[in-house]
């Protein structure tokens, strides 16, 4: 019996030799793996947090939006240790894919070497930890009412430099816009309305691709007339938005860009229109404005929050101080250091219309996309 005792104990000891090893192993592996998972978690949002913080600088200065995502990284330690910023690159990202050849978008690489516990007993003293992220400024989905003014006045030319009638400059700014419009992340469906002394749905809206050729060749084709109706413009573009067809994109951004030369000089008479705002040709522009951004005398009868009006001034002429009543009174634009602007602009030539057509054609929050 005691014979059988030893032998039984030496059995043990021998199983217990050959399974140490295979026990430890699976020790290191349980420990190293749960210390590299933190690890590739901090690490993971250290790069999501400094990708957001560069493309909060774009579109803008490339070299500060790079300058922002690295000073986040050296500011954030993973483990006590600073990680290392392999690639931090701007450009742009669409259809899942990040190109360098833009401004709206910021890609981050991070690695670090991280000390093993048990794992170094097997000859892994240590392992690299990776991560990547890309924060891209976009509009997401999108409805657009696109509203210009084709009144009389844009038959003029817009200073003494340029030889072209505001009409010429408007109509090659908006194909380069449509162009902004189409190339950015996210669905749009889009539409167009203008205005003289009353106004009309010109292209009503439908999905981007479908349309951009109808919206061009409309604005092309609009001739400069009679007097300036701007509650008119207002009026017919939110028809825009309300498409009868319901071809908008659901839950998509309502976002009305108005554009007009000169200063309300002619009234918007039909009742039903006027929806109980005051018959005053500027008084009337600014209640429509404020009834569609969910901004109404009655608190509690908010129509529709979630629109966002840009107003553009364009030339000497233009009423902006009615304009900026109009637009919406914060758009977060994203330029350093104030993200914050009004959705307010005034223009004097193509240059200064194609850089705000640019600036709301990027317009939109920032998202983490990869």
């Amino acid at each position: 019996m005691k014979r059988t005792a030893g032998r039984q104990r030496g059995v043990i000891m021998i199983l217990a030799g050959i399974l140490l090893p295979a026990m430890l192993a699976f020790a290191a592996l349980a420990v190293d793996a749960g210390y590299l998972w933190l690890t590739k978690n901090q690490l993971q949002t250290e790069a999501d947090a400094a990708a957001l913080a560069g493309a909060a600088e774009l579109p803008g200065d490339e070299n500060q939006a790079i300058f922002r995502a690295g000073d986040y990284i050296r500011r954030n330690l993973v483990f006590g240790r600073v990680a290392n910023p392999d690639n931090i690159d701007v450009g742009r990202w669409e259809k899942g894919q990040f190109f360098t050849d833009g401004n709206t978008a910021v890609k981050v690489d991070l690695s670090i070497k991280m000390g093993l516990f048990f794992a170094k007993i097997f000859g892994k003293p240590d392992a690299l930890v990776v991560a990547r992220a890309t924060a891209a400024r976009g509009a997401g989905d999108r409805n657009i009412s696109l509203v210009l003014d084709r009144s009389g006045s844009m038959a003029f030319p817009i200073n003494g430099t340029d030889p072209r009638s505001k009409m010429e400059i408007l109509q090659a700014s908006t194909d380069q816009f449509l162009t902004t419009v189409g190339g950015m992340r996210g669905n749009s469906a889009f539409g167009l309305a203008s205005f003289s002394s009353d106004g009309r749905v010109d292209v009503t809206l439908q999905d981007q691709q479908s349309n951009f050729q109808q919206v061009r060749t409309a604005v092309r084709n609009m001739r400069p007339e009679a007097s300036t109706c701007l509650a008119c413009g207002i009026s017919y573009g939110n028809d825009v938005l309300d498409d009868k067809n319901k071809n908008w994109i659901p839950g998509g951004k309502r976002v009305m860009i108005y554009l007009t030369d000169g200063v309300a000089n002619d009234s918007l008479t039909d009742p039903a229109r006027l929806n109980g705002c005051p018959a005053d040709p500027t008084a009337s522009a600014i209640c429509l404005s404020d009834q569609i951004q969910g901004v109404p005398r009655d608190p509690d009868a908010r129509k529709h929050p979630d629109t966002t009006i840009f107003t553009i001034g364009f030339g000497s002429d233009a009423d902006d101080a009615a304009l900026t009543r109009m637009s919406s009174e914060v758009c977060q634009m994203g330029n350093s250091p104030k993200a914050d602007q009004p959705c307010h602009f005034h223009v004097e030539s193509q240059a200064d219309l194609d850089e705000v057509y640019r600036r709301i054609g990027l317009w939109g929050p920032i998202q983490l996309v990869d």
